[in-house]
């Protein structure tokens, strides 16, 4: 429809036809009705944007888009990210967490992630985030967590938003594993640990293989936050709320 939306419509119609010829006012009502919807949908995108938020989920790892890559290793396109990055299901996308956290290579680097994010959220006026750091990541590659963490730590000191931090271990490693990354987290409990999660493939390790673990980081005040129902469907994230979570 022309922008004037006052088009020239014939006053009659085929013999029988169920439909009235348009006319200039209800074309003109038409017109009306979409300038509406449209300053409707302005106005709602603005106030979603000024509104204060809270992001209470969100990975670290899973913030490294192509600039953050880029500034990490100058050989990363954004073509190569979109190209791994690609996914249609869980097992894909545990690649393509793999090869994003295989940038991850110093502590200098972690900050870096963070900080970039923690400026993207201030924009969005987001407040308040607690973010999740996959320590069990960390210490299965050997690097130096307390590094690590201290320097994400630095981060979210000076962040333009309250920032607060989960550490995350990996199922599939195992019992031990697992309790490892929770006695890093409890260690932490007065700094800025909130709470402990565990992430990975249920089909390989269920919830109730770590009731114990989660009985010791609910004793120490944190927060529990496990992933649930990812490949296991509804009877894990119910065997995580009876298990505390």
């Amino acid at each position: 429809m022309p922008p004037s939306c006052v088009m020239e419509w014939g006053p009659s119609t085929r013999k029988a036809s169920p439909w009235r010829p348009l006319t200039r006012a209800s074309i003109s009502f038409g017109c009306m009705a979409v300038n509406i919807v449209t300053m409707a949908k302005v106005e709602l995108a603005s106030f979603l944007l000024e509104m204060p938020k809270a992001e209470l989920h969100v990975h670290l790892e899973g913030t490294l888009d192509a600039a953050v890559l880029a500034e990490m290793d100058e050989r990363v396109t954004a073509e190569e990210v979109e190209r791994r990055y690609q996914r249609g299901s869980f097992d894909q996308f545990i690649e393509s967490f793999k090869w994003a956290v295989g940038h991850l290579r110093t502590p200098e680097h972690y900050a870096l992630a963070a900080r970039r994010y923690f400026a993207k959220l201030a924009v969005q006026n987001v407040r308040y985030v607690e973010m999740t750091l996959a320590a069990g990541v960390v210490v299965w590659r050997k690097q130096d967590f307390a590094a690590v963490y201290e320097a994400v730590a630095r981060e979210c000191e000076r962040a333009p938003v309250e920032a607060w931090l989960v550490l995350d271990a990996v199922r599939q490693f195992g019992v031990e594993h697992v309790d490892e990354v929770a006695r890093l987290a409890v260690e932490r409990a007065g700094d800025r640990v909130v709470a402990f999660g565990i992430g990975g493939d249920e089909r390989h390790a269920p919830a109730e293989l770590f009731e114990e673990t989660f009985r010791f980081v609910r004793e120490h005040g944190l927060a529990l936050v496990p992933h649930a129902g990812e490949t296991m469907g509804a009877s894990s994230v119910r065997a995580c709320v009876e298990l505390g979570a």
